[in-house]
């Protein structure tokens, strides 16, 4: 079976789902009580419960089909034919039937499709046959069951590649009509006995139906990061084979099943086909506004590396502050120095201030000594003329020293005004020094968060729908204050163009 040519069976099958109509519905054409209609341009009303069957040959599509209007999976001359050509299959065009749901009173149309994947490769004719049917006969339709064989317990490479496409092409919103239907899934008596006590007595082996869904479930939800719980359900044909027709416990659980089916048919929302054209003209829009987008990514990633030289130069200018500390230690080494020059200037000062006051005090004692010397002596001019010279030389000798203590008072009110100056200056350069203290502090806190701070996203908002379409401008901004995230896409080689959604979302700056 050739995997890849199911797949484009199912994207295309899809493709003509995703656009669904939003108002109007058309007359109900007669019913044609179950025969196979010949596909012509009849509209079918919306109103009308459609199922669409696909899946690989031999799956067991058209025996199914026969079966949910009340007919023998293996009768003669049914609704849609059923044989057994091993790799070959018969069912080489899309038909579809109305008739009652079962056979019994609720209407229902069944469209049958060609099983891909045999052994005539000519899959992609069968693609295009059932896309025109689908939009031009079916017009639109409520589920897709994707019928798969019980006895498949993995989900292959080439099928998941197909989901993928899909995926691409329709985003998530392809998850809400897709059903899984499990065929040759026997409720015989004995097998059922068989899985209940596999299950009892060796859980590890554990085979039944709740063990099939939530394995297939969990291989699409990790291969495919989706959250959605597909429906599944188990539906046996043969369960309404004749022979099986008194088996109790088979016709209970088909009962079961096939309603599960119908009630999922009629909540589901009904879906417009397209044609492969309108998916190829609107994969030409997107691929020009691929490159539009790509434009804005390369601008916003030169804003980003503007930002983020703006925060450099402010981590330079914090250096530039830390080497001016380094001045600062400088200076006050500096100023140290000068208070200890200025302290040995004091004790010179106060040295020469007590040599002075000597020196006045003997110089008073010789004054009273001459006075007494010129009364007793008055008579002895050889003592006063010597006393006179010894006066002279202390006069002399006064003046000197006088004039020494105004030099020496000069000096130390230079060094009193240099000591002010120097006090005036070292208060000023302790509190440069406090400020510098400050706005370090302050840089060193603004570097810290600076450090601690990342780029955060918040609020993401998303597109719902593609938001262009093939050959047309779009010109798309995100809402105020928001960046673009994300960008999801899809491609139509045909018509050479893509198709955007987007994710914006508001960046912040988080410690």
């Amino acid at each position: 079976m050739d995997i890849r040519l199911l797949t484009k069976f199912l994207v295309l099958a899809f493709l003509s789902l995703c656009t669904t109509s939003a108002t109007g519905t058309s007359s109900i054409p007669s019913i044609i009580p179950s025969t196979t209609t010949s596909l012509t341009s009849t509209t079918i009303s919306k109103e009308l419960t459609t199922i669409v069957l696909i899946g690989p040959t031999g799956s067991g599509k058209s025996s199914l089909a026969n079966v949910l209007l009340g007919e023998s999976p293996l009768c003669q001359n049914c609704t849609f034919p059923v044989c057994s050509q091993g790799l070959h299959s018969c069912t080489k065009e899309t038909s579809m039937t109305r008739g009652p749901w079962l056979g019994e009173n609720d209407l229902v149309q069944v469209v049958d499709t060609p099983g891909f994947g045999d052994s005539d490769n000519d899959d992609s004719e069968l693609v295009d046959e059932m896309m025109t049917v689908l939009n031009k006969d079916v017009g639109s339709a409520n589920l897709i069951l994707l019928l798969i064989k019980g006895t498949e317990t993995r989900l292959g490479g080439d099928l998941q590649q197909m989901i993928r496409e899909m995926r691409a092409l329709f985003g998530e919103q392809m998850w809400n009509n897709l059903v899984i239907g499990v065929s040759f899934w026997s409720f015989k008596s004995d097998v059922v006995d068989y899985r209940r006590n596999t299950c009892k007595w060796s859980p590890g082996n554990c085979r039944d139906e709740e063990w099939f869904s939530k394995s297939m479930l969990n291989i699409l939800q990790e291969k495919f990061t989706m959250k959605y719980d597909l429906p599944f359900v188990f539906l046996d044909s043969w369960a309404k084979h004749p022979m099986n027709i008194n088996d109790e416990e088979q016709k209970e659980k088909f009962n079961i099943e096939s309603q599960k089916l119908w009630l999922l048919a009629k909540e589901a929302k009904p879906f417009d086909f397209m044609t492969v054209n309108d998916v190829l003209e609107e994969n030409h829009v997107l691929h020009k506004r691929n490159a539009e987008l790509e434009d804005m990514i390369k601008n916003d990633i030169a804003e980003l590396k503007k930002a983020t030289q703006k925060h450099e130069s402010s981590f330079n200018l914090v250096h530039s502050e830390i080497d001016s500390h380094s001045l600062q230690k400088s200076l006050s080494t500096e100023i140290q120095e000068r208070r200890n020059l200025n302290s040995v200037f004091r004790k010179d000062i106060s040295t020469t201030k007590s040599g002075v006051a000597q020196l006045q005090t003997q110089s008073a004692v010789l004054d009273k000594a001459v006075s007494f010397i010129n009364q007793e002596n008055v008579g002895q001019k050889t003592g006063l003329s010597k006393l006179g010279i010894s006066v002279a030389g202390l006069t002399k000798d006064i003046s000197t020293n006088k004039n020494g203590i105004a030099q020496c008072q000069s000096k130390s009110a230079v060094f009193d005004k240099d000591i002010a100056l120097i006090h005036k200056e070292n208060v000023e350069q302790k509190n440069e020094q406090s400020k510098l203290k400050t706005s370090l502090t302050g840089l060193t806190k603004d570097i810290s968060k600076l450090r601690n701070r990342v780029l955060t996203r918040r609020n993401c908002q998303s597109t719902a729908n593609w938001v262009n379409n093939f050959d047309i401008h779009l010109n798309y901004k995100c809402p105020a204050n928001k960046v673009l995230m994300r960008v999801e896409s899809y491609h139509s080689n045909g018509a050479e163009d893509r198709r955007w959604k987007f994710e914006c979302c508001d960046l912040v700056l988080q410690f």
